[in-house]
């Protein structure tokens, strides 16, 4: 079926972890496009605020930390009817990628994030995302979306989630390529 989702690898997010990497020795680099789902990832903290950010696995499934992260994201927020802009370029991470989450194992944050170019090498890689979360204890709904750049050309082979505070208390994340 044209345009159809392959799955090629699911990760289960352990408790007590404060990140984990999906593709990386799973990966699959027969497609041109992939799909990350995750879903119900939850902070074991009922008191501090998180957020999630996000690094490219290098072709030898090790993150990569060089300063080559450009990011720009609309954050939306239920409370208000104004939106953050929330942008950056040249950090050792993509930082915001969810906005804020706090409440522990009673809510958690969902996304879409489409991978663009991790199979050539001479072209950067692109990502757009699309993710919610409750903040502030489970009264506010927060989401972002927008896009990302790794500016530098090289072959990528996944992607790896880190917390800024806290621990993950569990959730799933799903990697798909997307088949022509």
């Amino acid at each position: 079926m044209a345009g159809s989702l392959k799955k090629i690898q699911e990760v289960t997010v352990g408790s007590g972890v404060s990140s984990f990497d999906i593709g990386g020795s799973g990966w699959d680099d027969s497609y041109d496009v992939y799909m990350v789902d995750f879903h119900n990832v939850q902070l074991t903290s009922t008191s501090s605020d998180a957020r999630i950010n996000m690094r490219i696995l290098k072709s030898d499934n090790s993150a990569d930390t060089t300063s080559n992260y450009d990011y720009a994201f609309v954050g939306l927020r239920s409370s208000t009817s104004s939106f953050d802009d929330l942008v950056d370029n040249n950090q050792d991470k993509w930082q915001n990628v969810n906005y804020l989450f706090r409440g522990g194992t009673g809510f958690g944050t969902n996304g879409i994030i489409y991978l663009f170019n991790f199979n050539n090498a001479s072209e950067y890689n692109f990502l757009t995302n699309e993710i919610n979360s409750f903040g502030f204890g489970g009264s506010e709904l927060m989401g972002t979306t927008g896009g990302l750049v790794h500016s530098v050309a090289q072959v990528s082979k996944g992607l790896q989630f880190l917390l800024t505070s806290s621990t993950y208390a569990g959730g799933k994340c799903v990697l798909y390529g997307l088949k022509n």
